[in-house]
Parts: structure tokens; C-alpha cells; sequence
């Protein structure tokens, strides 16, 4: 099979129309901005701050104060504030940085799947296979995401590295590989590198080298450099998710899996006819073959059996907390390999070039059918008719083509026309981009912005109403009735200003299931989020040193109660709290509290420094934040003993002798 060289103005047309794709609306839509109101917003952008805040102060960031009544940064896997995309926050607003990302990086990981193609198929066959591989919709609908989008781009890098070590097993080609791991490992969720490490080993397995005893150590040593260089980050992770609300539940199936399980009928279909016609070639092209059967093929299989028998998939311990459809993200690079290999021998004049032309126009007519007409896709609804359907209709021109062969001797001249190969790779993205652009991006409807987890109207990062934070002093904290999703008391942190929602990977179980004891917050769509709710209880709500409250409408009762309405903007309302609560107070032993007011106490970076008041009889310190085991405590610079009680938040025992307080969280993973 002959090779070209690379086209340089092609390659970069196609990486720059693939980079604009995933931030189009911003260009359509006047006020329209490339993030996502829900974790973007509420995660990524909230914990960036904190944590440009403490790198400025110069520490690591460990914690975020400011949400979940303290939420760790070190081993949340999602927040990654030493990820190459991360730096971008640094120099431009949060909502301009996640366009920029996602243009470089949707760029470059096209760039390095046409690459990784190359080594094997021909340009046009790259292309289309680099093009399908970043825009199958399970990746691409995830893509949105801060800690997602490097995983494609990470996972090929380490292709390409590891490629190389295998044919080349020197010092310097494994040097590569192995900062391959490490950029991996800082620069996406653990997650998707566990899912990685599978397809690793089967790339290894299936190479003709792969299998040597230096190749094979190889891998696994630049393995276990990046697992050494992320250790903190790992280990702290996996101590947290351990206490934590999300592995205690399933995942269930969101809404998300509804996009995630569209397969493209011409593109299974090719790929399962390149691995075919891979196995005809030689030794080396059964080996081909069986990797795009058993990498790419095979897992498709696996998650629909698991989606199928929901109770299996949720019997299985850790495997039941997660999507398991992100297999996909990497099975899918191999799937690829084989439709570009079916798709370089569309041209070539042999008796299966004819079938294998018919083949590829049946499965793209049954495309049509079912997605233009039915709005169904393959391996979605009406599974088995479409099987059935496809197997008929192929049977038949199987017939026809085999007696016009016998008779003539010679395949038909239409069925020979090189053109056929274009017409087939080019509608094949056409229906891929039909899903990618009308379920997820939702270019259809250019009179709204907000599609899915793409696009947000500008501002959708901040907290609204604006006008309320006037009233709301910093370093106070609030609570808000709605959704969290929503953010309201989560994107607050960048006014200086406490929330107090849920939402986190490692939101912590017993402080949750306080909270649910005691009727103060309702669960949302998800395991590891929650957002107060009525009954406004004036004791509890003080305890937690929640000092405002917002909701919908004005409830009477809360003025009786004592509750001070503030302020009014449309449907919201804003109560401050009888008692004016402060995050940090003492308590004495009959109970009394005494709030200490907001130049007492300072926070910086991982630290909490509080000037204690006097006081005439031993008493309890509390902060308001969740007791964690790496909170560490010193009363005027000599370490004093942490501890909690039913509501989790951190106590500590004073004298009247004490005068500074310092509180600081620190890397650690044993407990109190």
C-alpha cells in the first residue's frame, strides 16, 4: 500500500476545523461562552481560584476552605491545578481559558490520533480514523470537562511513546515513555489512567516486540515512575474516597449514557471488515486483526452486557460507582484502525473490493434509515432488527455480486471507481457529525446558547443575583435552596464568601449523613451532591456558622422566627440569621456561644489563624469545617489535639492562657 507524505496544509485545516467545532457557538451566538454551568462553573473554576490563591501565597493547594465546609484539592482527581490546560486560568478569565483549552487541546489530540495512524494506513484513512476516534460522542460529551479533555491526547501520547520503546528499546526512546506516564498522571482523572492501563498492556501483547522481557519491564517501569511522581495526589485519593458519599452508591445511568451509547452503524461495520481483511494479509496482520477484535471490538460488547444486566455491573465492588462507558474513549482508537484499514482497500481491484463497497453503502443507508428517519442509531434501540435487517440485505448482494462474478469473470467497473473510498469516509463523518452537532452541541437552535454541558451565556460562572452580595460580608457564610448544579453557594468562593452545598467526588460520608439526620439538606441528582433546604432550624444552622440563607420566594414565618429579610430581586429572597453567626466561635460547657467577629480569625492559603478573645474559664473552639485527618492544630505555635463530635466540624480545647490558634491542613492519611 503505498504511503504519501503528510500534507501539511490539509493536516492543519483539519486541526483547526476540529479545535473550533467544540467552541462554535461562541462564534454564532453573540454572548455565548465554551463552558459548562454545572462542573465547570461549580468545580473547576471555584477550586482554580483557591488554588492559584495558595500557589500565590506560596503553598501547595491542599484544601478549599470556601466549599463543602472544606473540601480537599490534593486528591479530589478533578481539579488538577498543575495540569498543562490549567495554566491558562492564570492569564485569562475562567470562561475565556476553557475555550482556549478546548481548542489546543481538541487540536492536538487530533493531531497525535493522525499520527498514531498513520504508522499503520494511509492519510485520508488517518484522518477519517483520528476525526471518528475524538468524535465518538461518549468522549466528545465528556470532552467539555477540565479533567477529561487531556485524556484522549494523554492516552495517545503514551501510544506513540510506548510504539517507540517497543521498536527501539533505548534509554532515551523509554526517558519519553516514561514522562508520558507522569504528564498523564498530572493532567487527567486517575480514572481514565486506570482505564488506559488495560489497552496499554494489549498494545504491548499484540506489537512483535512487545513481548520481550525489556520491552515488557520497560512499560512497567515508566509505569511506576508516574505512579511514584503523583503519589500524594494518589494516596490521598484513595483515602478519601474512602469515607466519601460517591463509593458508597451506583452510578446508575444518567442521562449522558443515552448519548454515550450511540455506535455508528458504518462505523463498527468497517472497522469488523478491516479487521477481516487484516487477518487474509499475514502473521503480522492477524496479530492486527485480533487487536482491533479483542481492544476495540470487545469492549463494546462488555459495557452493553453490563448495561443490559444492570445488577452484575452493580454487584461488582468500585466498577458500580462509575460510567463504565468510558471505555469506550480508548477501545474506540483501536476500533478505528480497523475502519481505516477497510478504508484503504476500498480501492484496491480484487473480488472482495465489490462486497466490501456494497457492504459499506448498505451499512450507510441503514444509517440514514434508522437516524434520519427512525432517529434511533446502532446499538441503541432496535438492536437486534437492525442485525437482522443488515444480515438479509447483505446476503442478498453477497448472492448477486457472486453470480455476476461467476458469469463475467470480472467485478463490475461502478464497483471500481477509487471515488467510492472518498464518497464512503466522507459520509461517515457527515452522520458521525450529525449526533456530535445536533445532540451535544446543538448548533440546530442558534436562538439559544446553553446546549448541554457546551455552552453557557456569559456570566453563568458567577453568583446571581449580583445585587445580593452587598448585603453578604466576606468571609461569611450562606446556604442556598436550590439545586447544586446550580452553584449558587459554590461560585460565591470567588466573591470571598462561604457555600455551603455538596458537591464532590470526595464529599465526606458521615458529615452527609449528619447533615440528612438532621434534616438540613436534600439529596440532588446525584450521590455525592446535596443542597440545603427548609426547615431553616435556627440552632443547627448556627452551629454550622451559616449566617445567610437564600429561596425562592418570602416565607412569613422565617420574620416571626427572627430571621432579617435583606433583600428581594425577582424570585429570590436573602435572610440573614438572627443569631449573625460566625464561621469560627466558643462554646463553653453550658453550651453558650460566643462568635468571634470577622477580624478575629484569617485564612491563608492552607491555614486558619485565630486571636482568641479573653476568656475567664476553659472552653471548646470551633471552626466550622468538616474534621478531616489532615487537619493539624497549635495553640500559640505548640501542636494541641483536634477532635469532633456528632456534626464532624473540628473542636479544640482553650484556657484563658491561650492567645493565637493556628489551624492547618497538611498532607496525611492516618486518622485522629
Amino acid at each position: 500500500m503505498r504511503k504519501q507524505k503528510i500534507g501539511i496544509t490539509n493536516i492543519l485545516i483539519l486541526i483547526g476545523l476540529i479545535g473550533l467545532l467544540p467552541i462554535l457557538k461562541v462564534f454564532l451566538i453573540p454572548g455565548c461562552m465554551a463552558f459548562d454551568a454545572t462542573d465547570d462553573a461549580n468545580h473547576t473554576f471555584v477550586n482554580l481560584f483557591i488554588a492559584r490563591q495558595s500557589l500565590s501565597a506560596g503553598e501547595i493547594p491542599l484544601i478549599n476552605f470556601w466549599n463543602n465546609f472544606g473540601t480537599p484539592i490534593l486528591g479530589d482527581v478533578l481539579t488538577y491545578p498543575w495540569a498543562l490546560h490549567a495554566q491558562t486560568y492564570w492569564f485569562f478569565p475562567a470562561d475565556v481559558a476553557m475555550a482556549i483549552n478546548r481548542f489546543l487541546l481538541a487540536g492536538a489530540t487530533t493531531l497525535l490520533l493522525i499520527l498514531y495512524f498513520r504508522r499503520s494506513m494511509s492519510n485520508l484513512a488517518a484522518g477519517v480514523g483520528a476525526v471518528l476516534a475524538f468524535l465518538t460522542p461518549g468522549f466528545f460529551w465528556h470532552f467539555a470537562h477540565h479533567h477529561y479533555q487531556a485524556a484522549l491526547f494523554c492516552f495517545t501520547l503514551i501510544l506513540l511513546t510506548q510504539d517507540h520503546f517497543i521498536k527501539k528499546p533505548r534509554f532515551l526512546t523509554w526517558f519519553f515513555l516514561a514522562i508520558s506516564f507522569v504528564f498523564t498522571f498530572f493532567n487527567t482523572s486517575i480514572h481514565a489512567v486506570c482505564l488506559m492501563i488495560p489497552f496499554l498492556l494489549g498494545q504491548q501483547i499484540f506489537s512483535p516486540q512487545g513481548r520481550r522481557l525489556k520491552s515488557v519491564s520497560g512499560l512497567f517501569a515508566a509505569l511506576i515512575i508516574g505512579i511514584l511522581c503523583a503519589l500524594p495526589d494518589l494516596i490521598h485519593f484513595v483515602h478519601l474516597i474512602s469515607q466519601s458519599m460517591r463509593v458508597q452508591g451506583n452510578y446508575g445511568m444518567p442521562a449522558h449514557l443515552t448519548v454515550a451509547k450511540r455506535f455508528s452503524i458504518p462505523m463498527v461495520g468497517l472497522a469488523l471488515s478491516g479487521a477481516f481483511l487484516l487477518w487474509q494479509k499475514d502473521p503480522q496482520g492477524k496479530r492486527e486483526s485480533l487487536k482491533i477484535l479483542i481492544l476495540g471490538f470487545m469492549p463494546i460488547l462488555i459495557v452493553f452486557f453490563l448495561f443490559h444486566f444492570q445488577a452484575i455491573w452493580q454487584a461488582i465492588p468500585l466498577v458500580k460507582s462509575t460510567d463504565i462507558s468510558r471505555l469506550w474513549w480508548f477501545s474506540n482508537v483501536f476500533l478505528m484502525q480497523g475502519v481505516g484499514q477497510c478504508i484503504d482497500r476500498l480501492n484496491q481491484k480484487n473480488k472482495w473490493t465489490a462486497g466490501l463497497i456494497l457492504y459499506s453503502y448498505l451499512l450507510l443507508l441503514l444509517e440514514l434509515c434508522f437516524r434520519v428517519f427512525l432517529k434511533h442509531s446502532f446499538f441503541y434501540h432496535h438492536m437486534y432488527l437492525i442485525f437482522f435487517t443488515a444480515f438479509i440485505l447483505i446476503c442478498i448482494a453477497a448472492v448477486h455480486l457472486s453470480k455476476n462474478f461467476a458469469q463475467n469473470k470480472k467485478l463490475p467497473s461502478y464497483l471500481m471507481n477509487p471515488n467510492h473510498r472518498r464518497i464512503i469516509a466522507a459520509l461517515i463523518i457527515i452522520l458521525q457529525m450529525i449526533v456530535i452537532s445536533t445532540r451535544i452541541l446543538e448548533v440546530q437552535n442558534l436562538s439559544v446558547c446553553r446546549a448541554g454541558c457546551y455552552f453557557t451565556e456569559k456570566g453563568g460562572d458567577l453568583f446571581t443575583p449580583r445585587s445580593f452580595l452587598k448585603y453578604i460580608p466576606p468571609k461569611t457564610r450562606i446556604a442556598v435552596d436550590d439545586l447544586s448544579e446550580q452553584g449558587r453557594d459554590l461560585k460565591i468562593n470567588r466573591d470571598l464568601i462561604f457555600g455551603s452545598s455538596g458537591r464532590s467526588v470526595v464529599l465526606n460520608k458521615d458529615f452527609s449523613e449528619y447533615l440528612l439526620k438532621e434534616n438540613l439538606i436534600t439529596p440532588d441528582n446525584a450521590q455525592f451532591a446535596y443542597h440545603f433546604s427548609p426547615p431553616w432550624r435556627i440552632e443547627p444552622l448556627a452551629e454550622l456558622g451559616i449566617r445567610f440563607i437564600m429561596q425562592k420566594g418570602i416565607n412569613p414565618t422565617l420574620t416571626k422566627q427572627g430571621w432579617r429579610l435583606l433583600a428581594t430581586e425577582n424570585e429570590w429572597a436573602l435572610y440573614e440569621h438572627p443569631q449573625q453567626p460566625s464561621l469560627v466561635y466558643l462554646q463553653n460547657q453550658r453550651g453558650e456561644r460566643r462568635y468571634l467577629a470577622l477580624s478575629q480569625f484569617n485564612i491563608h492559603g492552607n491555614t486558619i489563624r485565630i486571636q482568641l478573645p479573653e476568656i475567664q474559664e476553659a472552653q471548646e473552639l470551633v471552626a466550622t469545617f468538616v474534621h478531616l485527618s489532615g487537619w493539624r492544630g497549635y495553640v500559640d505555635g505548640k501542636e494541641r489535639s483536634l477532635y469532633h463530635q456528632t456534626n464532624q466540624l473540628i473542636r479544640l480545647e482553650i484556657t484563658p492562657h491561650d492567645h493565637e490558634i493556628l489551624l492547618k491542613y497538611a498532607f496525611t492519611t492516618h486518622s485522629e
